[in-house]
């Protein structure tokens, strides 16, 4: 989910619908269409337990220390001792994340829809008159599912016969399969 210039918007929240959309593909809606090829599925978020109720204070410039940091320390220097602490920690890194990788994350659309076929995944998000739409293949291995997927992000270094021949699908994204 890296914004690039000139993507717009959507492009975090398509990639997150993606993700959405494949784990309802390869969990729940295998089976929902095994059937007829041609069978749709609303696709529905849960709710994401994101921690925006934890207090974060960033710091004024990342550590000069070459060495990945400790999940487990937080920001100020305290260790990680129970769930609760985790889930605060997560909202850390996800806010570190934001400030320093990937830019802030937007708020919920207004709509987000979708279709699962055998074959493939449609998203369409709709958001102050603006919407975008994306897809992506699925390749399903031999078998009875729900299968576990592998999401392969356009193309690229995936051994798609193995993959298939240890029983995982597939579920191939193009970036440029945007509208």
């Amino acid at each position: 989910m890296i914004r690039s210039p000139g993507r717009g918007r959507f492009a975090p929240v398509a990639a997150a619908c993606l993700l959405g959309a494949a784990t309802l593909m390869v969990s729940e809606a295998t089976v929902a269409v095994a059937g007829p090829s041609t069978a749709n599925a609303t696709l529905t978020a849960g709710v994401e337990d994101e921690g925006a109720d934890c207090p974060v204070s960033l710091p004024g410039s990342p550590t000069a220390n070459p060495k990945l940091p400790d999940p487990f320390k937080r920001i100020d220097g305290g260790r990680i001792a129970t769930r609760s602490d985790w889930r605060c920690r997560r909202e850390e890194i996800s806010k570190l994340a934001q400030r320093y990788v990937y830019g802030t994350k937007p708020a919920k659309p207004a709509a987000v829809t979708g279709t699962v076929t055998r074959t493939s995944i449609t998203v369409n998000v709709s958001d102050g008159g603006k919407s975008s739409s994306f897809s992506a293949s699925v390749s399903l291995p031999s078998g009875t599912g729900p299968f576990p997927a592998v999401l392969v992000y356009g193309g690229l270094g995936a051994d798609t016969a193995t993959i298939h021949a240890a029983g995982v699908a597939t579920i191939n994204y193009y970036d440029n399969d945007r509208s």
